[in-house]
């Protein structure tokens, strides 16, 4: 809980911005303003969330309002269960706007663009930091993703950073996958179907590559089975070119 009623700055955390390097905390101070984060049940069912997902989310959430405070920062934080949450985001970021009357709120420029224009209505005079640590280390990568809501999603099946708990396997494949899935590799030099050679696709060598380099791990994964069997049919001679190209 925030240790005043009347704040100098509010700066708002959004669940996708768990970052200490932001650049929200070089324009605040922890002796004259107040962090605000929060936990709406409308955020994880405006559009439909696995439960193990939602629970990966509000852990990782509680675990860096933990480490704020630990480090002294006074912080606003409602949790879902709290009787008074009113489980909407815009409802619970008034109600802080009323309690500390901030003479300035700030947040890191939001991932989702609904959220960005539901906290403008609420405080229109927010200002918004760009933060490209932020954007240079998650984000660039995600471009394409079906909005940026989905970025804890995508983060965890594209490098399965979670360990398998939103993705049961890690999303990587082959060339030969690209080219059944799209028209990318229409008119590529490269070939998707080979691993080795100066024609070998990038995407295939690499992907057997990560298949060596992880195999111990990936043996615990049921669906990765089918898989390993065909890395385990490489020759020695065959995963050493692999490697050697990959590096």
């Amino acid at each position: 809980m925030s240790r005043k009623i009347n704040v100098r700055r509010l700066g708002i955390i959004l669940g996708e911005q768990l970052d200490r390097a932001s650049i929200l905390f070089q324009n605040l101070d922890l002796k004259q303003d107040c962090l605000w984060m929060a936990e709406v049940s409308s955020e994880s069912t405006h559009v439909w969330s696995h439960k193990a997902r939602t629970a990966l989310f509000l852990s990782a959430m509680r675990h860096f309002r933990d480490e704020l405070i630990a480090s002294k920062w006074p912080i606003e934080y409602r949790a879902l269960n709290d009787p008074e949450n009113t489980h909407s985001l815009a409802t619970e970021l008034q109600a802080a706007l009323d309690k500390f009357h901030p003479t300035e709120v700030y947040v890191v420029e939001p991932g989702d663009h609904r959220v960005k224009q539901m906290l403008l209505a609420v405080c229109p005079d927010l200002r918004i930091l760009a933060d490209q640590h932020f954007l240079s280390s998650v984000e660039e990568f995600t471009t394409h993703a079906k909005g940026r809501k989905e970025l804890p999603n995508v983060i965890g099946m594209s490098q399965f950073a979670d360990g398998g708990i939103i993705a049961s396997k890690p999303y990587a494949a082959t060339g030969k996958y690209i080219q059944r899935m799209s028209n990318y590799c229409k008119g590529c030099k490269f070939n998707p179907a080979e691993a080795v050679g100066d024609s070998a696709c990038p995407f295939t060598t690499l992907y057997w590559d990560f298949l060596g380099r992880n195999e111990q791990k990936l043996k615990k994964i049921p669906r990765m089975e089918l898989q390993l069997k065909n890395l385990i049919r490489l020759t020695t001679e065959k995963r050493q070119l692999i490697e050697v190209r990959a590096q």
